[in-house]
């Protein structure tokens, strides 16, 4: 039926391709010694942040070791989580600056079966607090947090699965919502520098930062009623996936 929501694991929307969800290689394999100046870039821990873009410092491996850990590598659109550290966090791999990455050993990663699925949708149900739940569930709370079962744990997730364009039009509305967060930091940073250095003025000449610097496309605006309507059903269904996994 048209526009019928459904609940799956991610075992069911994953690539059809080998290695499409993967842990980051042994601790032995990717050894500090092993970084160089340039390279394939690493995605650790502490690169992934509450928006879709990668920060921090990035550390980079060697042509030639990125292909001798070829089932670590991602790209585009995959997804990378934590299982050990600071669980309960999801990145989404960036396109356009790198052809690929390669995982550190702290996180794991999902490649998204595209005919069925948005991965920015995806990465978007795993901010939500269903999500987060999902991924905080099988974690160990004893000395450093980690998941006993990575692999099996992530497998098993479930998560509300709408036509691709509702996903679309979802991911769409969240990632409008997030330009809107990283506008407003934008502003405030701005305005923190302005007053740091004495020139801070409140008045309506005062220059700002400008929705301009937003991807095209990504404008922040007020939501339709049909945008409202998929938030709503969103809420719902992230809500219900949380009880799916909860009981299994």
């Amino acid at each position: 039926m048209a526009g019928e929501w459904s609940v799956r694991t991610l075992d069911q929307i994953k690539a059809n391709q080998d290695g499409a969800i993967a842990i980051g290689p042994f601790g032995s394999r990717m050894k500090a010694d092993r970084y160089v100046a340039s390279g394939v870039p690493v995605i650790r821990g502490n690169n992934i942040s509450d928006t879709r873009a990668l920060v921090g410092d990035l550390v980079f491996v060697s042509e030639e070791t990125a292909d001798e850990l070829r089932s670590s590598n991602v790209f585009p659109g995959d997804l990378v989580f934590p299982h050990r550290g600071a669980i309960g966090q999801v990145g989404i791999v960036p396109g356009g600056a790198e052809p690929r990455y390669v995982l550190s050993t702290s996180l794991m990663k999902l490649s998204c079966n595209r005919d069925l699925v948005d991965p920015l949708f995806v990465f978007y149900f795993f901010r939500s607090g269903q999500g987060r739940h999902a991924l905080l569930q099988h974690a160990s709370t004893v000395g450093t947090p980690g998941i006993g079962q990575p692999l099996t744990s992530l497998r098993s997730i479930s998560l509300p699965v709408p036509p691709l364009p509702e996903q679309r039009a979802i991911a769409h509305i969240l990632g409008t919502l997030d330009d809107k967060i990283e506008l407003n930091r934008r502003w405030r940073r701005w305005r923190g520098r302005c007053s740091s250095r004495g020139s801070w003025t409140s008045t309506p000449s005062a220059p700002r930062p400008k929705a301009a610097c937003l991807p095209a496309g990504r404008r922040p605006h007020l939501l339709s009623d049909r945008e409202s309507g998929l938030c709503m059903r969103w809420n719902v269904m992230t809500a219900a996936a949380t009880s799916v996994t909860r009981r299994m």
